[in-house]
């Protein structure tokens, strides 16, 4: 339990720290604030899918990165919330998917920043809020959103079902990754009862240490 514990805290504090660092490198290209944003940090916001611990991290790594925002404490407090919204909503409908895709969890950070900072940049503006420039600002953020998380984001869930394979061949199991998360069992017909329990209490580990009961 300590080890599980100190392994979702350590996947929390790495994601918050690669978010926060990948958005300061798009500020570095001037994309990282404003209704154009091509943040590379949000690749991170699928993460929930596969591990919960990436939903405190991606909040934290949000208000981190935004803390050199023009936009100021409106956009700490709104783009975090934002960031944290996307990412619970991401955990919670992980298992929705369509060809094994996780639909629902790919559209969250794509919907939540287009309303919540489309919004924010919207009542921001010198000549105040108005509804056909938050149609266009929401527009415009969700445009790069998708763009980063369809083009970047869905191949890092790819990595996942192979590293399972790799730790599971280090424990003497030979499983098949058959893309994404899903994981093909070929087991040979010698297979003895007791090899199927060492087996499910590696994938029980395994799926606790990652958050997924």
């Amino acid at each position: 339990m300590k080890n599980t514990r100190t392994r979702f805290i350590v996947i929390a504090a790495l994601v918050a720290a690669f978010y926060a660092l990948l958005t300061y490198l798009s500020l570095a290209f001037n994309l990282a604030y404003g209704p154009v944003q091509f943040r590379l940090s949000e690749a991170l916001t699928l993460l929930p899918v596969v591990s919960g611990a990436a939903v405190p991290g991606l909040a934290v790594g949000c208000l981190l990165g935004n803390l050199t925002s023009p936009y100021g404490l409106v956009d700490i407090v709104c783009g975090t919330c934002a960031s944290l919204l996307a990412a619970v909503g991401a955990r919670l409908f992980a298992r929705v998917r369509l060809r094994g895709i996780p639909v629902v969890s790919l559209l969250m950070p794509i919907v939540c920043n287009a309303v919540v900072v489309g919004a924010e940049i919207t009542f921001l503006a010198p000549e105040g809020f108005a509804l056909p420039a938050f149609l266009s600002a929401a527009a415009s953020v969700a445009a790069g959103e998708a763009a980063v998380v369809v083009l970047l984001g869905l191949p890092l869930l790819g990595l996942e079902g192979k590293r399972l394979v790799a730790d599971a061949l280090e424990c003497g199991f030979v499983l098949n990754c058959a893309g994404g998360n899903t994981l093909r069992f070929v087991p040979p017909l010698i297979l003895e009862r007791a090899d199927v329990d060492r087996l499910m209490e590696f994938l029980a580990v395994m799926m606790e240490s990652e958050g997924t009961k």
